[in-house]
């Protein structure tokens, strides 16, 4: 059973990308507090547009029967609209690896942006079996 705070976060995500759904899609699963780890400086120094910043931000997931869309929430779970979408049979489910306190490091392969970690909450974790399966699927 999803849990109050899970509910009302992903009916907030639905209903700020539901303009960007087209005929025939429909929602497979949605991670509502899905959030990117900091990005460790490179040789350009600090990252500061994109969907892997070097800020920890919030990046709700939602997967379709066709396509992948990253939110773009900034620092707090409050969706402010899509950074970017993807093709569901373009961007691979790399791994889902368990970490402490019930949570777990989602790796996505993004076309153009590479290999992208997500940390996902207790709550995300309600919806993962079936993210993951939308993988399997495309």
């Amino acid at each position: 059973m999803a849990s109050p705070r899970g509910a009302k976060q992903r009916s907030q995500v639905l209903k700020v990308m539901s303009d960007q759904l087209r005929d025939g899609e429909q929602v497979v699963a949605v991670l509502p507090f899905a959030a990117t780890p900091r990005r460790p400086k490179g040789p350009t120094g600090k990252v500061r547009v994109g969907i892997y910043t070097s800020y920890r931000q919030y990046r709700p997931l939602v997967v379709t029967n066709r396509r992948v869309f990253v939110m773009h929430a900034g620092r707090t779970p409050y969706p402010r609209g899509v950074l970017a979408d993807f093709p569901l049979g373009d961007v691979k489910l790399v791994d889902v690896i368990p970490t402490r306190f019930g949570q777990c490091r989602l790796l996505l392969d993004l076309p153009s942006v590479g290999i992208v970690p997500f940390v996902l909450g207790r709550i995300d974790e309600e919806d993962l079996p079936t993210f993951s399966a939308a993988f399997k699927r495309s």
